[in-house]
Parts: structure tokens; C-alpha cells; sequence
């Protein structure tokens, strides 16, 4: 089974340490826009809490991989995660609409959807949440 991101959002603080960090490693850029991993506070009168966005690794028959007309998204079974072929790509975005977790994000400044890759086994996020609040689970 695929190991993906799960966020414990009783532990979450929403300080966006993870967003920030992801897109640091992947663009070289302190912008949450371009960050696979999104948090999002919600607040009540009673509470305040945190939720996530983030791939599901749903694997080879995944809605995303699917709904892409030029066959850039597939699913890397050496790796065992999503991946996508940017040489294929030609950002037409439907997997964005197409995945059920809402976790492919559309960057107006790039030309291909943003998703969690895992860091090629090392996710960053969970490595610099100083609450803890990220795992890698199957």
C-alpha cells in the first residue's frame, strides 16, 4: 500500500511551517501558493481548528491519472507514488478537478499541477513541523 501525508490536526498549530518548507524544496521559494501541502484554519466561536490538503497517493487507477488527456500523471510503482512526466504535460489541469481530496493545486505562474511527491521518501514537511503534527503513514 502507498504511504501518504496525514496532518493530526490536534496537534497543528496552523503555522504554515509546512507549506513554506515544501515550497522551499521544490521551487526554492518561501511562497505557500506553489506548497503541496495546504492547511486550512477554520474558525468558530467555540474553536479554532486546522484541516489539510494533501495527495492521497490513491495509486495506478487514481481519478487524477485518469482525467489527464496526455498521460503525464502515472503512478511511479518503483517509488510507489504519484508522479508526473513534465515533457508530457500541457497543463490543460484536469486532474485538479478531477481529485476527490481537492489536493492538486493550479499555480498561475507554472505550467503543471503541484502535488505531494513525497520528497522521494523524505518528506520535508513532517521533518520541519515543530508540533509533530505530520506522519507518513500506509
Amino acid at each position: 500500500m502507498a504511504k501518504h501525508i496525514v496532518v493530526d490536526s490536534t496537534r497543528c498549530s496552523g503555522c504554515k511551517i509546512c507549506e513554506q518548507v515544501c515550497a522551499k524544496t521544490h521551487y526554492g521559494v518561501l511562497n505557500i501558493s506553489k506548497s503541496a501541502i495546504r492547511i486550512h484554519t477554520e474558525f468558530t466561536p467555540e474553536k479554532i481548528w486546522h484541516e489539510h490538503s494533501v495527495c492521497q497517493q490513491c495509486g495506478p487507477d487514481a481519478p487524477c491519472i485518469k482525467a489527464c488527456p496526455e498521460n503525464a500523471l502515472y503512478w511511479d510503482a518503483e517509488k510507489n507514488r504519484l508522479a508526473i512526466n513534465l515533457e508530457k504535460c500541457v497543463g490543460h489541469f484536469n486532474c485538479v478537478v478531477a481529485c476527490p481530496y481537492n489536493a492538486i493545486f493550479r499555480h498561475p505562474g507554472l505550467k503543471h499541477p503541484i502535488f505531494c511527491d513525497l520528497c522521494d521518501g523524505d518528506p520535508q514537511c513532517m521533518k520541519w513541523c515543530p508540533m509533530g503534527a505530520i506522519r507518513l503513514v500506509s
